[in-house]
């Protein structure tokens, strides 16, 4: 659970980039990245798949819930 939830904060990490972030609201994202997807009830190691895909399309944040 704890190597899961590390790779959960290192995937968000890397699709906010804080160095270059714009504040839109609540969360930051690079400009020209504004989309959050849902991953709501998925597996942290589905999560930590679909991440890598989604950093390299440009893709805001993932919001999850247990």
């Amino acid at each position: 659970m704890l190597r899961a939830a590390l790779w959960l904060w290192l995937c968000l990490a890397v699709l906010t980039k804080a160095s270059t972030a714009v504040y839109y609201g609540n969360y930051y994202c690079r400009a020209g990245r504004d989309v959050v997807v849902q991953l709501f009830e998925w597996k942290w190691t589905d999560i930590e798949t679909e991440c890598s895909w989604l950093a390299q399309h440009d893709y805001c944040a993932v919001q999850v819930r247990r």
